[in-house]
C-alpha cells in the first residue's frame, strides 16, 4: 500500500520526471568538461595570445578576467557585469583553477535552467507531456547545449532570467525582480526579459478592455512592484 501512494505521487507530482532530463543533461555536460583541457598553466594564460590555454568561444575573455580578479586586478572587462565571473570565481575556489572549476557551476545552472523552463509550461499547460517536450527541446537545441558547461555570462543570466519568469507568472512579481536584477547582473542583454514582462503588462489590458488608461496603470504597476526594483538589485550589486 504504502509503495502505491509512493507511485501514485511520483504520477501526480511534476518533478521526479522533469529532474530527469535535466539530470541527463547535466551528466552529458560534465563528461565533456575535460575534453577540452589546458596545455600552459594558468600563470602563463592570463593575457593573450592564448593558444594551448584550453579556452572554448569567449572562456578566452572571462577566465583570464576572473585571475586578474585574484591578482586584485578589479578594473578588467568593466564593459560586462560581475556576477556570471563571480560565479566562475567561485567555481575555481571550489574545483580548482581548470576546466572543471572554470565551467561545473555554469553546468549545474543550465541544468536547473531546464528544469525551470519544464516547470514554467507545467504552470502554464498543466500538461507533463508539454513540459517534458519544452525541457527536451531546450536540453537538444545545440546552441544551448553547447554554451550551457562554458565559462561565459549565458547560463547564469539565462537561469535568473528563466527563475523570474516561473514566479512571474505564479502571481509572486515583487519576488521576481530580484531574479531579473541579478540576471542584468549576469549579462546586460537579460533587459529583454523587463522588456518582455511590461508588454504583456500593458498589452493584456489594451488587448481585453482596450483602454489606455487601464494600461497606463498597469505599466506604472509594473516600474514599482517589478521594473525598478530590479535596478535596484543590479546596481547595489
Amino acid at each position: 500500500m504504502k509503495l502505491d501512494k509512493f507511485m501514485d505521487m511520483f504520477r501526480k507530482r511534476p518533478w521526479p520526471q522533469l529532474i530527469l532530463i535535466a539530470l541527463i543533461f547535466l551528466g552529458l555536460r560534465l563528461a565533456l568538461i575535460p575534453v577540452v583541457w589546458p596545455e600552459k598553466p594558468p600563470a602563463e594564460c592570463i593575457d593573450p595570445p592564448y593558444d594551448g590555454c584550453g579556452f572554448i568561444f569567449d572562456e578566452a575573455h572571462y577566465v583570464p578576467t576572473v585571475r586578474k580578479y585574484m591578482m586584485g586586478r578589479l578594473d578588467a572587462n568593466l564593459e560586462h557585469p560581475p556576477l556570471s565571473k563571480w560565479i566562475i570565481w567561485a567555481g575555481i575556489l571550489i574545483f580548482g583553477d581548470n576546466p572543471w572549476g572554470w565551467r561545473t557551476l555554469n553546468t549545474i545552472f543550465s541544468a536547473a535552467t531546464i528544469i525551470i523552463v519544464g516547470l514554467i509550461t507545467y504552470q502554464l499547460s498543466k500538461s507533463l507531456k508539454l513540459a517534458l517536450i519544452a525541457e527536451l527541446l531546450i536540453a537538444t537545441d545545440v546552441t544551448f547545449f553547447n554554451l550551457g558547461g562554458t565559462a561565459i555570462l549565458d547560463p547564469p543570466a539565462l537561469f535568473f532570467m528563466a527563475l523570474a519568469l516561473l514566479l512571474y507568472i505564479k502571481g509572486m512579481k515583487s519576488i521576481s525582480a530580484i531574479p531579473l536584477g541579478l540576471a542584468l547582473l549576469s549579462k546586460t542583454s537579460s533587459f529583454i526579459a523587463l522588456a518582455a514582462m511590461a508588454g504583456i503588462e500593458v498589452g493584456y489590458p489594451l488587448v481585453n478592455t482596450m483602454r489606455i488608461d487601464k494600461a497606463w496603470e498597469a505599466f506604472r504597476k509594473y516600474l514599482r512592484e517589478v521594473f525598478f526594483p530590479a535596478i535596484l538589485v543590479f546596481f547595489i550589486g
